[in-house]
């Protein structure tokens, strides 16, 4: 297989193959064999374009699988491609220059129609080509080979007319068939089995019919998953793929379901894991339910105007806020009937226990009453219920001064 150079090696050892045959062949003309787009010239030149590529049908698939039943890569990913190049051909026309350099190049490609080891060893110790030191591609074991394409008269026409202002010349096309690209990820060496074992799994799924609350707050520390066939022998919960522990109150119908410490705000999945001890180290998975979904929403714990010459307001948050996550802050007047005052967009942060900070260098002065949104779930108001309270039938929360 080859790494990520093996394209740009294939055309470097072409351009090179093309410029030693070229110049022997066509000795009275000076030509220049290049990569790259029809560029015009009236000097001798052959421009070698790779125009297309395309998925090698035959062995597109012969990667497959990639990964085991627990999700390990067992095979590096592969890619098959074929190259499509035009070569085209420069020169004075009045000594039949381009003609005679097609003639050499299809002489060329005839009597080379595969990649050699030893050709493409020599382009990559070539000091022209530092840049493809790096190619594995002399170790494929797949080699490459050069077959003429037979491009229909319509077909060369609509090659040409996407290249902008470029006049049309003599050319050629060719196919290079097959490059193998592998990717860079390294994958696990399964041991031999030590041991076969048959054993019957029962066949009924676990399946979530809801999430109580749907929308949780994180001082509720605990979350109800109701359903059926929930609990089994050995049960687990995944929140968005963090085990909660299972309260000793739960039933196969309702399961009791704390927290784990970590979990973001924002959207979060819930799925039933039921296991079966089959001798191993670690319990063997059985089936999973359907996913279901919660919200968790963001707690204000401390909230801060700080002046200076670039204002910000500063916001500590619970659960912590993933600096991948997007935090808004959503300021309303605390005056009756008050509008939405400001949406801030906090800062760019490395940790996830760092606190928050909102540019504030365009908000007037005020009394703010602060909802923090973390992908799209809010932290919460209350309403003042005390009819004795000034704020009577209002919402009350965290709150910001603005001087």
């Amino acid at each position: 297989m080859s790494n990520s150079l093996a394209v740009a090696t294939v055309t470097a050892t072409i351009c090179r193959m093309l410029q030693s045959y070229v110049a022997d062949d066509v000795e009275d003309v000076e030509v220049k064999v290049s990569p790259g787009r029809p560029d015009g010239t009236d000097a001798a030149a052959i421009n070698v374009f790779l125009y297309r590529i395309t998925p090698n049908t035959g062995l597109s698939n012969a990667n497959l699988p990639l990964r085991d039943s627990d999700g390990r890569l067992i095979k590096r990913p592969l890619v098959a491609l074929d190259l499509h190049y035009l070569f085209t051909f420069y020169g004075a026309e009045a000594k039949l220059e381009p003609q005679r350099l097609l003639g050499s190049a299809v002489a060329a490609m005839q009597s080379t129609p595969v990649l050699s080891r030893r050709a493409i060893q020599d382009t990559i110790g070539d000091v022209a080509y530092l840049f493809l030191s790096g190619s594995d591609l002399a170790e494929q074991v797949e080699a490459v080979k050069f077959t003429p394409e037979n491009l229909s008269l319509d077909e060369l026409s609509k090659l040409w007319s996407s290249f902008y202002q470029a006049k049309y010349a003599l050319s050629l096309a060719y196919t290079a068939t097959v490059v193998l690209i592998e990717g860079r990820s390294i994958p696990e060496v399964s041991l031999p089995v030590v041991e076969r074992r048959a054993v019957s799994i029962p066949s009924s799924l676990p399946k979530i019919v809801a999430v109580r609350p749907n929308i949780a707050e994180i001082s509720t520390n605990e979350i109800e998953v109701l359903g059926e066939r929930l609990l089994g022998d050995d049960t687990i919960v995944l929140l968005s793929g963090m085990v909660g522990s299972i309260d000793s109150e739960s039933t196969s119908r309702r399961l009791i379901v704390d927290l784990p410490a970590g979990l973001r705000a924002g959207l979060n999945s819930v799925q039933v894991v039921h296991r079966m001890d089959l001798g191993r180290p670690e319990p063997h998975e059985v089936s999973r339910s359907n996913l279901a979904a919660f919200v968790l929403r963001p707690s204000i714990q401390r909230i801060d105007f700080i002046g200076g010459e670039h204002p910000y307001i500063e916001v500590e948050a619970s659960p912590d806020i993933d600096p991948a996550q997007k935090a808004t802050l959503l300021l309303n007047l605390t005056v009756p009937g008050g509008l939405p005052a400001a949406v801030l967009n906090a800062d760019p942060r490395e940790e996830a226990t760092d606190p928050l900070h909102f540019p504030a260098t365009h908000l007037s002065a005020g009394t703010y009453l602060a909802r923090l949104r973390v992908d799209g779930a809010e932290s919460s108001l209350q309403r003042d219920n005390d009819s004795e309270s000034p704020t009577f039938n209002m919402f009350i929360g965290p709150t910001v001064e603005v001087p």
